[in-house]
């Protein structure tokens, strides 16, 4: 019985970090993609992305 519970349990946690994982990867592709049609639209005031010190 503990076994399962810790398989369920382990199951439940790789499901959070892949889809945690999908949602990080969707958010970095919108942005990616959104200023690349601004800049593809003639809007040029677009800056370049920034890296965190």
């Amino acid at each position: 019985m503990g076994a399962l519970v810790l398989l369920l349990m382990w199951m439940y946690y790789a499901a959070v970090v892949f889809f945690a994982g999908a949602l990080i990867t969707a958010v970095i592709d919108e942005r990616a993609h959104s200023r690349q049609r601004l800049r593809e639209s003639g809007i040029s005031s677009v800056p370049p992305p920034t890296t965190a010190p």
